[in-house]
């Protein structure tokens, strides 16, 4: 019997790739991560840039998923699609705030939103954008924050 057919898996695929950044969207339709992805992936070859630097989008529900996988030292971005659970991402971004090393941080929001961006801000956000339609702007984000950790490794 091979270990295919039991369903193990091997230690090439058990253990996670860290050379391989990593972009951390906490959306609870689950519906951005995936979207964000391929059009990064479809910028980048475009761009010419080495197959390697594809980073892996990692979609979570949770604030305690996103604050559990923005942890690991490949996370170089998180983004918060706020909107429903205002509360959550305050909480998740005061507790990453007190981090001394942590990933740069995205803020998708609606225009009702507003208010609460001085908040958001002192919290240690690198950027804040109102009123998304479609996944380009966050993938032009993603994309700026790559080539940033790419040229300082």
């Amino acid at each position: 019997m091979s270990n295919t057919s039991l369903n193990i898996l091997t230690a090439e695929e058990f253990v996670p790739d860290w050379t391989r950044h990593r972009f951390v969207v906490l959306d609870p339709t689950g519906r951005w991560a995936s979207a964000i992805a391929a059009q990064v992936k479809c910028r980048l070859s475009q761009a010419d840039v080495r197959n390697s630097s594809n980073p892996v989008f990692e979609s979570c529900s949770t604030a305690r998923e996103t604050l559990l996988l923005s942890e690991t030292r490949n996370t170089i971005g998180v983004v918060l699609l706020i909107t429903g659970i205002e509360r959550e991402c305050l909480n998740l971004l005061a507790k990453i705030a007190r981090w001394q090393k942590r990933p740069s941080l995205l803020a998708i929001c609606s225009s009702e939103h507003e208010i609460l961006l001085p908040m958001l801000l002192e919290s240690g956000l690198n950027a804040t954008m109102f009123d998304v339609e479609d996944d380009i702007l966050i993938a032009d984000w993603c994309i700026r924050i790559l080539l940033r950790h790419i040229q300082t490794n």
